[in-house]
């Protein structure tokens, strides 16, 4: 599928000399965390995304337009105490949102282009993986596991591969998926039968 990007991005990601970050947001109840992947600190949109130098590992993120269960994982060292301490309580962000932005690097290691919305979804809670070391002390990484936008609240996903943008390539004018994303991705005010009484 095409991934949308402008002339600058374009010409960075058919370049011979580019380099590719993430711009990362998480939903915490006490406020949104903004990082980048990048080495060094990246301001867009209004926000400082501060660099991991490199500390933070973001999965295969996939550009497929099925929209199946998909799970990505956001791991950083667990020497990260600012991460770690943010992350103890499961209640401060489990459920909540996380967003991925995709942005290409030039040679002059400046972004090229406008970040790409590139994969959201919801926050699990994190689980500590630590590797031991016959040299030394063991070492170890903070998890984040993430389930896509949607999905995670779906009963039978199976039920539900297909997009909009699918269903539109092979039937044109067809809007039987159009709404699904957003009664999936948002939660819906059921009418109690107390209120719907009060009417009769």
């Amino acid at each position: 599928m095409s991934l949308g990007l402008d002339s600058d991005a374009e010409a960075a990601a058919t370049s011979t000399a580019r380099g590719f970050h993430w711009l990362v947001e998480l939903e915490f109840t006490g406020g949104t965390v903004y990082f980048t992947t990048s080495a060094v600190a990246i301001d867009w949109n209004g926000h400082t995304y501060i660099a991991s130098g490199g500390g933070v590992e973001v999965s295969a993120v996939s550009a497929s337009e099925n929209t199946a269960g998909e799970k990505i994982t956001l791991s950083m060292p667990v020497v990260n105490s600012a991460f770690l301490a943010s992350t103890l309580d499961p209640a401060t962000y489990r459920g909540r949102a996380i967003r991925l932005y995709g942005q290409f690097i030039d040679s002059t290691f400046k972004p090229a282009g406008e970040p790409k919305l590139s994969w959201q979804g919801y926050m699990e809670p994190v689980r500590i993986e630590r590797k031991p070391s016959q040299d030394g002390p063991s070492t170890g990484r903070i998890v984040l596991p993430c389930t896509r936008a949607g999905m995670a609240r779906a009963r039978n996903t199976d039920g539900l591969r297909l997009s909009d943008a699918q269903q539109q390539a092979e039937f044109a004018g067809d809007k039987f998926y159009e709404y699904i994303p957003t009664l999936l991705d948002k939660q819906q005010q059921w009418l109690s039968r107390r209120w719907q009484a009060s009417f009769e």
